[in-house]
C-alpha cells in the first residue's frame, strides 16, 4: 500500500509490477503518440521512498516507435489499453489515436493507396504512417490487397471500417462548426486543401474538354513556400492534381490568401466580401468562372458546411494478404 501511494505521488499509475506514463517520453516532444511500459519489481523503491528514476531522464531511441530493437526493460507501443470492457473505451483504443481518424478519412473518401494516402495526411512521417495502417489492420478496420504485376498493395476497409463512416463524417461536421472558426495560421496546409477540395470538381466538364485551374496562394507557410502554386485539371470527371506547371493554359486563375480561401470553402467566410476585398481573386472568361463558382457551391451569406463522404464503388478485392484481428 506505502508503495503504491509513493508510486501516486511521484505522478505514475502501479498496475501489476508496471509503471505507465504516456506522452512525452524521456522529455522530448514525439509526433506521435506514445505509451511506454517500464516493468519493475514491487519493491524496487530506494532507501527514501523514492523510485530509483525520479528526476532522472529515461533515454528511448524512435528505434523501438519504428520496429527496431527495443531497450532492456523498455517496450514501446501504439496501442493504448484503457483496461475496462466499457464498449466506448474499446472503441477508443483502435480509433483515437493519432492521425487515425483522418486516415480513415481519406480510406473513406477513396484513397487506396500509400501514396494517397500520405498526401491526406502530408505532414505524418512515412514510417509512421505504414505503423499505423499495419495496426488498423490487425484491429479488423482494414485489408491489404495484391496488385499482380505491380508493387505495393491496396488499402480497403472492412464492414467494421465502412460501419465508422457516419462516425468520421459527424466528426467532420463538429469540427467544422466549432472548431474550424478558430483555425489560425498555425493551421495553413496548403497540400491538404489542395487535396481535399478536389472532390467538388469531379463533375463532367463544359462541352467534355479538359479543364484547367491554376490556383496560386499567398500566406502560405514558411514550408509550402515552394509548392504554393496548384493546378486541377478536370478531364472525364476526374481531377489530375499538381504542383509543377505542365504548361497547360489555364481557364481560370485563383489567387488568393490561403486561410481565407480556406474560410470560404468551408463557409465561414463570404466570397463576394472577399472578392471585394482583394483576399480571392478569379480570372478568366465569364463562362469558365462561372463554372468554377458552379462547382465550389459556396452559399451567399455563407453557411458552414463540411464535404462530406461520398461511398466510393469498392470493387471484389482480389487475393486478401491478411485477415488477422488483433485480439482486443
Amino acid at each position: 500500500m506505502q508503495q503504491d501511494q509513493r508510486r501516486a505521488a511521484a505522478g505514475l499509475a502501479a498496475a501489476d509490477g508496471e509503471i505507465r506514463w504516456q506522452g512525452n517520453c524521456g522529455g522530448r516532444e514525439r509526433p506521435f503518440d506514445l505509451l511506454c511500459v517500464l516493468r519493475i519489481p514491487h519493491d524496487a523503491s530506494g532507501p527514501d521512498g523514492r523510485a530509483p528514476w525520479a528526476g532522472s531522464r529515461v533515454h528511448e531511441s524512435s528505434k523501438n516507435e519504428l520496429g527496431g530493437p527495443e531497450l532492456p526493460g523498455l517496450s514501446c507501443g501504439m496501442a493504448v489499453r484503457y483496461g475496462s470492457f466499457c464498449p466506448v473505451a474499446k472503441a477508443a483504443e483502435v480509433i483515437t489515436g493519432r492521425w487515425t481518424p483522418l486516415i480513415l478519412y481519406e480510406l473513406m473518401r477513396g484513397s487506396e493507396r500509400f501514396g494517397e494516402i500520405q498526401n491526406g495526411v502530408p505532414l505524418m512521417p512515412r514510417s509512421l504512417l505504414a505503423r499505423r495502417l499495419r495496426e488498423l489492420e490487425l484491429d479488423g478496420i482494414l485489408y491489404r490487397i495484391s496488385q499482380p504485376g505491380q508493387r505495393g498493395h491496396l488499402y480497403r476497409l472492412t464492414p467494421a471500417g465502412e460501419s465508422l463512416r457516419p462516425l468520421i463524417d459527424q466528426l467532420g461536421v463538429w469540427g467544422n462548426d466549432w472548431r474550424v472558426p478558430h483555425a489560425d495560421d498555425d493551421d495553413r496546409n496548403v497540400a491538404h486543401l489542395m487535396w481535399s477540395m478536389r472532390a467538388l470538381f469531379g463533375v463532367p466538364t463544359p462541352d467534355g474538354k479538359d479543364f484547367v485551374i491554376h490556383y496560386d496562394f499567398s500566406n502560405v507557410p514558411r514550408r509550402d513556400h515552394k509548392i504554393r502554386q496548384w493546378w486541377y485539371i478536370l478531364r472525364d470527371g476526374a481531377v489530375d492534381l499538381c504542383y509543377t506547371d505542365m504548361g497547360f493554359d489555364p481557364d481560370v486563375v485563383v489567387r488568393a490568401d490561403l486561410l481565407q480561401f480556406f474560410m470560404v470553402v468551408h463557409g465561414h467566410a463570404s466570397l463576394q466580401k472577399a472578392r471585394r476585398e482583394g483576399s480571392v481573386e478569379l480570372t478568366g472568361n465569364p463562362g469558365a468562372v462561372a463554372f468554377f463558382l458552379q462547382c465550389l457551391n459556396v452559399s451567399e451569406p455563407p453557411v458552414a458546411r463540411f464535404i462530406r463522404i461520398t461511398t466510393p464503388p469498392a470493387p471484389p478485392p482480389s487475393r486478401i494478404l491478411r485477415t488477422t484481428i488483433r485480439a482486443a
